[in-house]
């Protein structure tokens, strides 16, 4: 549901496309702890280029992907702020058939986000970073189901080390059954290990998770879309206050409507339970990543109004609160986007 998206299978992919957007909007968050309130209005450019490769290859094929944006936010903030943001993605996916029933695709992709204050370009905010992601599959196709097994590593080192570094390493292992050209089901396991660490009053704190987790999710989609899916899961860390169960529930739909309008919501919902008393310190969730929050609400409205051209009207509501603690993050964002396909 983020800004960004990484590569869609490589296999298949013929046409290139070049998609650029204009976006206007409002945002605000926050903060219960501090009882501060950071309200900015935005405008942002972005382009999105994807080009396939080995396009005429039956047995591979490949998709590089480049975007590229730029965001200004004009702050209303008690200290008048403006910040520029920059952001810069690039995702490459090659996929190669072994043989008729057996896939492999490897992905990777790299991005930065750089924020400057207006007054001053040499001064970088704390929430910009660079990240990178790599990872390698193998599916199986059989005649109603695929089987797929997955490794993925991720990286991400912010500007400011008052915030935090992080590395995680994934195994996933998914199976989607169709049950009818309409319905399909999916299960998924996965395993994930990670290392955060933060440089708090000249000290470095880290601390080492291991993440376990079983979903369940279905797809309908015929006159309209619909996909609900659950999760479990448990953390554990070697710093008791960072281990926690959690139940994780969402669901995201897509309806047309009338003068040819399209409808999307999509709304995820999480019950955490820490096993210490001690909470961790919560963070501002990332606002590419809105999955970061517990409870988040996306509602769009969008429509084609002439050849090449779509818009987009779009709320989010998210919401990063922990019952047994004080900390409390409330994110609300409003924008209308026009897009133009080349």
């Amino acid at each position: 549901m983020g800004v960004f998206s990484h590569p869609c299978s490589a296999l298949g992919s013929k046409n290139s496309k070049i998609t650029g957007k204009i976006s206007l909007g409002y945002d605000n968050l926050i903060i219960t702890q501090a009882e501060s309130k950071i309200t900015h209005s935005f405008s942002s450019l972005y382009l999105d280029s994807k080009l396939p490769l080995f396009p005429h290859r039956k047995r591979r094929g490949g998709v590089f992907r480049l975007q590229n944006g730029f965001k200004f936010q004009n702050g209303f903030r008690a200290i008048n702020e403006s910040e520029s943001v920059l952001f810069n993605q690039a995702n490459l996916g090659l996929a190669f058939l072994i043989s008729p029933k057996i896939t492999t695709e490897i992905l990777g992709d790299i991005k930065c986000k750089s924020i400057f204050s207006a007054e001053d370009l040499s001064v970088k905010g704390e929430y910009g970073y660079l990240y990178w992601h790599s990872g390698v599959s193998l599916k199986y196709t059989g005649n109603d189901f695929t089987s797929s097994i997955r490794y993925l590593h991720h990286q991400r080192d912010y500007t400011d080390k008052d915030f935090f570094d992080s590395k995680d390493h994934q195994i996933q292992l998914m199976t989607n059954a169709f049950f009818s050209h309409t319905l399909t089901g999916c299960l998924m396991g996965k395993v994930e290990t990670s290392r955060l660490s933060r440089q708090q009053e000249a000290s470095l704190q880290e601390h080492a998770d291991t993440l376990y987790e079983m979903s369940l999710g279905a797809q309908w989609v015929d006159d309209f879309l619909i996909n609900p899916s659950y999760a479990f899961q448990m953390n554990k860390s070697d710093h008791s206050e960072y281990s926690f169960n959690a139940h994780q529930l969402s669901i995201l739909a897509a309806l047309p409507l009338y003068w040819e309008m399209t409808l999307q919501c999509y709304v995820h919902l999480q019950l955490c339970k820490y096993k210490s008393q001690k909470v961790p310190s919560l963070s501002p969730p990332d606002e590419d990543n809105i999955e970061q929050s517990h409870n988040v609400f996306v509602f769009s409205l969008s429509r084609d109004i002439f050849k090449n051209y779509s818009v987009e009207m779009r709320y989010l509501l998210s919401r990063t609160d922990i019952s047994s603690s004080s900390e409390k993050y409330a994110r609300q964002s409003c924008s209308l986007t026009v897009s133009y396909e080349f």
